[in-house]
């Protein structure tokens, strides 16, 4: 794959009528790109959002004029402040419209903040659809769904769903104004959740667990008095497995860390997870559950806790604590590594860092 076709939209200094999409004269908004670029259908195109002020949509964003993005010619919105990639923070303002036509496949989102979507759907994306260092927020609907990869996102205040994935690696999800009914669920067979960071109250559950195949590890989740559950293993799902997991908080009424009785047939594998404070740490049907052990009911939190709990501070604020078995005895045993998703260096240094990757421009991922 070659170099991607650059345009360029500054909502605030661009024209419509007058740019020509280059970084000198940008146009002002990106659904007048769309309509506007010349598809480059063997590279794809880069369609670069200035920093500064949100393009506000009149409708969801649309390819129909544009042409059918694909995983070998994607096309990708990302922000910048000076020059292309430079992690100039973006912003789309849906103005109560979802974001972009459902379905649209091989669109990659990049240095964004897309938000206000009202109670549609924010994105129903397509085949090869993946979002990096962005932050969704502010609907009373769903947020994200048939993305492949959501990595290193900041998603918060909706109602329904977070995110309905297939891979989920280094999020940041926190209950607001509108509480998630469930922050993270399983898109398809084989989705991996890796060190995500869930903060919530209320009702809310932290991952749903509702396809064959799951691979949740090294999560951090956190409540306050909450009623719903850390992990739900819903029912007649097989293949399953849940290991370094921290769960603090679902301690109100039928609050669960880990919570397999929902699950009728198939079998789930769990183990060194480490559960505090929760009205039952680990809910277990033992017909359909295999326990891989060292599942620990700590007497103190896991979390450091130091400073705000916010995504700026989420390192440190979720930094594991030495309690337990919690530094040093994740699974596999022998790499020193912590439970759940800030890694100490080495697994004891005095200096934590959260496994988060940064958004690598890395497109053509395939949908399994």
């Amino acid at each position: 794959m070659g170099a991607r076709t650059n345009y360029f939209v500054d909502p605030t200094g661009g024209s419509d009528m007058m740019g020509n999409g280059s970084s000198g004269l940008p146009w002002a908004s990106v659904q007048w790109a769309l309509d506007n670029i010349t598809r480059d259908s063997t590279n794809g195109d880069q369609i670069n959002i200035k920093a500064g002020s949100d393009d506000t949509l009149t409708s969801a964003l649309s390819v129909a004029t544009y042409g059918t993005p694909s995983n070998s010619a994607p096309l990708v919105l990302r922000g910048f402040t000076s020059v292309a990639d430079d992690r100039g923070v973006g912003g789309i303002n849906c103005n109560e419209y979802a974001f972009l036509n459902a379905g649209t496949p091989a669109t990659h989102v990049i240095d964004l903040r897309i938000h206000n979507p009202g109670s549609n759907l924010l994105w129903q994306g397509g085949n090869y659809c993946t979002a990096q260092s962005c932050e969704f927020d502010n609907g009373t609907g769903d947020c994200l769904y048939k993305i492949y990869l959501v990595e290193n996102c900041h998603i918060h205040n909706f109602s329904g769903v977070g995110a309905d994935v297939n891979h989920a690696t280094g999020n940041y999800f926190v209950n607001g104004t509108y509480d998630f009914s469930i922050c993270l669920d399983t898109r398809s067979t084989g989705s991996h959740f890796l060190r995500n960071i869930i903060s919530v109250d209320g009702a809310t559950r932290g991952i749903s667990v509702s396809q064959d195949g799951a691979v949740l590890d090294a999560n951090a989740i956190l409540s306050s008095s909450g009623t719903g559950a850390g992990i739900s293993l819903d029912f007649n799902r097989e293949a399953c497995m849940a290991v370094n997991n921290l769960i603090e908080g679902f301690s109100g009424t039928g609050g669960r860390g880990i919570d397999g009785n929902s699950m009728s047939e198939g079998w789930a594998v769990y183990g060194h997870n480490a559960a505090y404070n929760n009205a039952t740490n680990y809910a277990d049907d033992a017909d359909v559950v295999n326990d891989l052990g060292d599942n620990e009911s700590l007497g103190a939190s896991p979390f450091a806790k130091s400073g705000s709990d916010t995504f700026a501070n989420r390192a440190t604020y979720f930094a594991a604590v030495d309690t337990g078995n919690v530094r040093g005895g994740g699974y596999p045993s022998g790499y020193n590594l912590d439970k759940g998703a800030v890694q100490s260096a080495g697994g004891s240094g005095s200096t934590t860092n959260v496994f988060i990757p940064a958004a690598s421009g890395r497109f053509g991922v395939r949908e399994s």
